[in-house]
């Protein structure tokens, strides 16, 4: 009976996380336009870190095909996370949010990912070499 008690529990919060739909309030604070201006402002404030996007199983991480995913990168790397649902598909006007979303993360990683890898300081440079058009 235990253990039926944890998955329930498991499905229960696993469902209201796929569901997080809080981009919808913070939309306005990511134009896709102004993503780059973004990334060198936080660069500038030593403030290195690349946007991920809940929209389905697992995140995605525009910006990131040609790289190679080393666990600097992934793991010690300071990551933000925008929710548009995840899997659910329960966020109102979904596709719309995730289009933006998308846009948003890869400009911004592109340009934190140029500027990082001629960066002394941040910690996953020697990842970058030869792998930042």
């Amino acid at each position: 009976m235990s253990s039926y008690k944890v998955a329930l529990l498991f499905i229960f919060f696993a469902s209201k996380v796929a569901a997080d739909c809080s981009f919808e309030k913070q939309r306005d604070l990511y134009h896709p336009a102004l993503a780059e201006q973004d990334a060198s402002e936080s660069f500038q404030k030593n403030d290195v870190h690349f946007i991920a996007v809940a929209n389905g199983f697992a995140p995605t991480r525009p910006g990131f095909k040609n790289i190679k995913p080393t666990r600097c990168l992934f793991l010690e790397s300071n990551w933000t996370m925008l929710w548009v649902g995840a899997d659910s598909n329960r966020c109102n006007d979904h596709s719309e949010l995730n289009e933006q979303a998308l846009n948003y993360a890869a400009r911004f990683n592109k340009k934190m990912l140029e500027l990082a890898s001629e960066s002394d300081s941040y910690i996953c440079k020697s990842d970058l070499l030869g792998n930042v058009p």
